[in-house]
């Protein structure tokens, strides 16, 4: 008899049953998301799912992040976004059905508490889509006024280049 412990195995994580494509999806955002999970310095693991229906165009579209925030300010996350795919007659898909992706995207951000009042929050964000690819880092100074009321003044520099011949889009915020 074999001792269990040392006979080597192959470990299924997830075993997609119903959407291959959506719980695909989830197990590889939880398994990256997992990667930062840092012993003892763990604050916060979140996990946000959406599901969007756009009433014009009558799609739908589900959103799953997984965010894990640190004891020292700094913060993970990654977003993968899916949709049905469009049926043979151009008519949306249904929901759930036939998933493929639309975009992931991952985040890392910083949060340092300046004074009793302000703050200071660098944020970089790296976006692929289907077509396009885009990176953002961006600055802000969130101040809290008082009495539940803040101001947060911040700026963004946004590059996107797609993959056709469109011309690369540059934005520069000021907010």
């Amino acid at each position: 008899m074999t001792n269990p412990l040392s006979t080597p195995r192959i470990a299924h994580v997830c075993k997609p049953v119903y959407n291959q494509a959506l719980m695909a999806a989830l197990c590889a955002t939880a398994l990256q998301g997992s990667l930062l999970l840092m012993p003892g310095a763990a604050q916060a693991l979140e996990l946000d799912y959406q599901h969007q229906y756009n009433e014009k165009d009558r799609d739908h579209t589900d959103k799953v992040m997984i965010t894990q925030a640190l004891d020292n300010g700094l913060a993970f996350s990654f977003q993968f976004v899916a949709s049905p795919a469009e049926k043979s007659n151009g008519q949306p898909g249904q929901p759930f059905e036939h998933m493929t992706k639309d975009s992931l995207k991952g985040k890392v951000k910083y949060s340092h508490k300046l004074t009793k009042h302000l703050k200071f929050k660098p944020k970089f964000t790296y976006s692929q889509g289907k077509d396009k690819k885009s990176y953002k880092p961006a600055l802000k100074f969130p101040y809290e006024l008082g009495y539940g009321f803040s101001a947060t003044p911040g700026y963004y520099y946004k590059v996107t280049t797609y993959k056709d011949a469109k011309e690369t889009k540059r934005d520069n915020v000021w907010s």
